[in-house]
């Protein structure tokens, strides 16, 4: 039976990603916040989380879902057991581009899932141009891609400095790393060159694939997961922050480091250096020594850290969740 225009579109979802940290736990988050909002649509959760993971994404849900009228995975999976029409958020292809940089029962159920997602899925959602393209050269029609870059909390463009210094015994200036601790985040090379500039780094987050052997391997406080509330201040706080990651789907953290004012190094040739529309200072995450030149003059430069700051929040305030939710719309309206 055909929508019509006053009709809401019932969304499935699996909710038991909200019960996650990390990019596409806040991803759902704020999707399902948004939607949540609209009238048009309607959001169906389904949380099992007791329920193995592929009884779960290929039996289970797949068998309930016939109450809506599309599925949106909103991390990077899809299934041939699904009776209604899907559309799959595709984060990245990083555990197909670098294997080495994932645990290998991540490796395997990525092999499987992302060429699942790129054929059973009707529509394709990308964080950014970076992703199309690699989904392009996997074979994906480019009129089955909608880049969707994502959006920012309000939250991030406040936040007290001196709160989170007391809280954490920060020192006066540091370098900041905020994300999950594994091989691809080029904490590694950060650490050693910090350590030349003799200026404290600190990293924030879970510890991931390897995270032990990283973290025992480099001079840095290690602050572990930062509450939510608390990170908008972390940011602030900092003297630079710096993501160099080595493959990234979108770089979250840098957007949020960006709305909080902070002076922010990242990725040459990334989809960080994309959505930041110049507001960063760019660097190629594997030459150390132009990583340690460019810190070392935005450490000198406080008025180039200032101009940063400022730049960084007026770009940031484009990437609204509200944005994101009203072109995920547009998707499903394209589906149904």
């Amino acid at each position: 039976m055909e929508k019509t225009m006053g009709d809401r579109i019932r969304v499935g979802m699996d909710g038991t990603l909200l019960r996650r940290s990390g990019g596409p736990a806040t991803y759902i988050r704020n999707i399902v916040r948004e939607l949540e909002e609209r009238e048009d649509v309607e959001v169906v959760l389904f949380d099992y989380p007791g329920i193995p993971r592929p009884l779960r994404e290929h039996v289970l849900i797949p068998s309930l879902s016939v109450r809506c009228d599309i599925f949106h995975h909103v991390k990077s999976i899809a299934s041939p057991f699904f009776s209604v029409p899907q559309v799959v958020t595709l984060h990245d292809f990083i555990p197909l581009d670098f294997p080495g940089t994932e645990s290998f029962p991540a490796r395997i159920y990525w092999k499987f899932h992302i060429p699942l997602a790129l054929e059973y899925a009707k529509k394709i959602i990308v964080p950014s141009r970076w992703v199309e393209k690699r989904a392009v050269e996997y074979g994906v029609e480019r009129e089955k891609i909608r880049v969707i870059y994502h959006g920012v909390e309000e939250r991030f463009f406040k936040g007290s400095e001196m709160e989170i210094r007391r809280l954490f015994s920060l020192p006066q200036e540091f370098v900041l790393y905020v994300g999950t601790v594994k091989p691809r985040k080029n904490i590694e090379r950060l650490s050693r060159v910090c350590e030349r500039l003799k200026i404290p780094f600190v990293v924030a987050g879970r510890k991931g694939y390897m995270g032990e052997k990283i973290l025992n391997s480099i001079n840095a406080i290690y602050l572990g997961h930062v509450p939510d509330i608390v990170l908008p201040s972390l940011y602030r706080a900092c003297t630079v922050f710096v993501y160099v990651s080595l493959a990234e789907g979108f770089g979250l953290p840098v957007l949020e480091a960006m709305a909080a004012g902070a002076p922010v190094i990242t990725s040459r040739n990334s989809p960080m250096e994309e959505f930041s529309q110049g507001a960063c200072i760019y660097v190629n995450p594997e030459d150390e020594e132009e990583m340690e030149e460019k810190l070392r003059e935005l450490l000198k430069d406080a008025h180039l850290r200032k101009l940063l700051g400022e730049r960084g929040r007026r770009i940031a305030r484009e990437f609204t969740w509200k944005r994101v939710g009203e072109e995920t719309v547009r998707v499903y309206k394209e589906v149904v």
